[in-house]
This record gives C-alpha cells, sequence and structure tokens, in this order.
C-alpha cells in the first residue's frame, strides 16, 4: 500500500523542522506557566499582606496617639497631684504652727495667771481676775489704789501694782480706769468736768507709777478709758464695782 498523499507531500526534512519547533516552544510554555503561578501567589498572598500591614500601620499610628494623650493625662495629674501635695503640706504646717500657738499662749495664759493670782490672795476683797482671748486681766477697786479723793497712787497701791507688774514678767500692760459717776470726788471733778478727763487721768498717774516705781517699759505701757476687751473677759467670782482699776497683761508673743 502506498502513503498517503499529504504525507507524501512531506518529506523527511520536514517534518524534522516540525518536531523540533515544538520542542523549542516548551521553555516559552513553561515560562507563562511560572508568570501565571507567581501573579496568582501575588495576588493571593501578597496583596492581602500588604493590606494587613498598612492597617496595622494605621493601627500603630492610632496607639501612639493614644499613648501620648495617655502620657499627657498622667503628666497634669501628676502636676496636680504636686500641687495637691503642696497644699496639703501647707495648710498642715499652719495647723501645726496654729497648734503650737495656741499651746504656747494656753500655757502664757496659765503661767501668768497662777503668777497674778497668787499676788491678789493676799488682798481681802476688791479684786478680780479674768481671762480674754489673748490676754489676762486684773481688776482692783480703786480704793485699793488711790489715797481718797485724789489722782495720788497710795503707798499701798503702788505696792499692789509693782507686785502684778513683776508677776507679769514684763509683758505688755494696758492700763484702763474707770470712774463711779455717783462717787463724790467734789475736787476731782471741778478740775475734771467730764468723766472720761478723770477717768485718762487716774489711768495716766497709774502707767506713771509702773513705770516710775515699778519698772514697768514705757514701751509696753498703754492707757485707755474703757474696760479690756470687755465682752471677751471672763472673771472669776465678783467682779469690782463701776470705780475700779484694770490691768490688762497681754499675752502675744
Amino acid at each position: 500500500m502506498g502513503k498517503p498523499s499529504w504525507e507524501a507531500a512531506m518529506s523527511e526534512t520536514d517534518l524534522e523542522g516540525l518536531r523540533s519547533g515544538g520542542q523549542r516552544s516548551w521553555p516559552r510554555v513553561v515560562a507563562w506557566v511560572l508568570g501565571i503561578v507567581g501573579l496568582t501567589v501575588l495576588l493571593a498572598f501578597y496583596l492581602p499582606l500588604s493590606s494587613a500591614h498598612a492597617e496595622l500601620l494605621a493601627q500603630h499610628k492610632t496607639v501612639v496617639e493614644k499613648t501620648k494623650e495617655l502620657e499627657k493625662n498622667v503628666l497634669q495629674a501628676n502636676t496636680a497631684l504636686r500641687a495637691a501635695e503642696a497644699r496639703r503640706d501647707e495648710l498642715e504646717a499652719r495647723e501645726q504652727k496654729q497648734q503650737a500657738q495656741a499651746t504656747a499662749l494656753k500655757q502664757r495664759s496659765e503661767s501668768v495667771h497662777a503668777a497674778l493670782g497668787a499676788v491678789l490672795q493676799k488682798r481681802k476683797g476688791g479684786t478680780a481676775l479674768g481671762t480674754g482671748p489673748h490676754s489676762v486681766v486684773v481688776a482692783l477697786a480703786d480704793n485699793l489704789v488711790f489715797a481718797p479723793g485724789k489722782l495720788d497712787v497710795k503707798p499701798d497701791g503702788q505696792q499692789l501694782l509693782c507686785e502684778l507688774h513683776k508677776a507679769s514678767a514684763g509683758r505688755p500692760l494696758t492700763v484702763t480706769a474707770q470712774v463711779d459717776p455717783k462717787a463724790a470726788l467734789a475736787g476731782l471733778k471741778r478740775q475734771y468736768p467730764d468723766i472720761w478727763g478723770l477717768s485718762a487721768a487716774r489711768a495716766a498717774s497709774v502707767a506713771e507709777v509702773l513705770e516710775s516705781k515699778c519698772g514697768a517699759s514705757r514701751a509696753k505701757l498703754a492707757t485707755g478709758t474703757l474696760a479690756p476687751t470687755a465682752s471677751k473677759v471672763t472673771f472669776e467670782g465678783a467682779k469690782p464695782g463701776p470705780a475700779q482699776v484694770a490691768l490688762e497683761v497681754d499675752l502675744g508673743e
């Protein structure tokens, strides 16, 4: 049997060329297949990873911003805390100082009160001892201090004043004198028609004796015409009548 006409038409050389051409096209096919596979891997893995990475970066930025905000809030809180602690320390120091001052004032008051009380115990009547917020007050009937109907301090009165000054431990003294409007002081009232003037003159007379006879410092002496811290002084026992001399001992530092 003879060869088909198409096969007969092709020579051996042509068939060999066809076979060699097919062999040369395989590398290109393989390259295309690998390219497609690589692209598929890129699309399947890299793009999601890239998207995830971008999302992580955004989350990291948010975390950093929140961290900075928290650090700022913590810094502000620490500043406020330090200010509060400083204020607390200031208030505690002030309270401690006030307590120390109150304790010292109480001790001075008790000491001066006891010393003045010891002097007054030697007298029978006509005296009273009172305590104010920052002072101790001695009230004396005017007949214990002044000669009858005069501005002059009598000797016994001078001795009493000097003992009281010594008991006050050299603390500032305010002297006041009150005159009974009904008292028979005709000579003095002619000399001092104004009762306030007479009260001032008597207070000045007592202050002069305290300075010249008892050694009181003029810088620590003051005079007045009104009862010392009138409504704030609590007297022990009966207070002398309307005619009196009062010595107010200042307990301040």
